[in-house]
């Protein structure tokens, strides 16, 4: 994307990727449009294939795997993607490298346009699928990533004031401040965010 662009995404990314390091994560990839100060390594098809490889192959059965997208997304009509350096990650890409983890419970957060193109694909037992929208056909950009860092990084979200944010607390936040912003700017809504648990 442009620079503007370009910049909030790393923000917001680092921001996450701090937040999770300050609670004890220690395992956390960040793979960016360049080689800014924090990225492990640009997303390429490649990279984020090897990426996911990798963590398959470290995670023990009963870790929690969280994935977070923050980024333009696109849908044809048929087919949702993610928008990389190069070729682009479908949402059957995503489906086949989850499939890597077979007993670990994902989380898998996607904040882009034409986001909720991944829903069906992704969908299971032991996931909790996160989208900005409710269907590939909602293509403009979305302020949901904005809000949703923002309740992973500090503990307004956190309802049940256990002293973490879980994912189910951070779409709430995010889905009501989302809204809030239309409605102050007196706009007809154009994102709807989803979260399919599993269930």
């Amino acid at each position: 994307g442009d620079e503007e662009h370009s910049v909030k995404f790393h923000k917001w990314a680092s921001a996450v990727v701090d937040a999770a390091k300050k609670r004890g994560v220690s395992d956390a990839v960040y793979l960016g449009e360049k080689q800014d100060p924090g990225v492990n390594a640009r997303a390429t098809k490649e990279n984020v294939t090897k990426a996911f490889q990798d963590a398959s192959k470290r995670a023990k059965p009963e870790d929690e795997i969280f994935v977070l997208l923050i980024g333009h997304g696109s849908f044809d009509g048929k087919i949702g993607a993610f928008n990389i350096l190069g070729p682009d990650l479908t949402a059957g890409d995503y489906a086949t490298l989850l499939d890597l983890f077979k007993t670990q419970k994902i989380s898998f957060v996607n904040t882009a346009s034409s986001s909720g193109a991944f829903l069906q694909a992704l969908a299971g037992p032991n996931r909790a699928i996160v989208t900005a929208t409710k269907t590939g056909g909602e293509r403009n950009e979305t302020r949901f990533p904005e809000f949703f860092v923002e309740a992973l990084n500090g503990d307004a979200a956190d309802n049940d004031r256990n002293g973490r944010v879980s994912v189910q607390e951070a779409f709430t936040y995010a889905l009501a401040k989302v809204k809030d912003v239309y409605e102050k700017e007196g706009h007809i809504i154009t994102e709807h965010a989803t979260l399919d648990d599993g269930n």
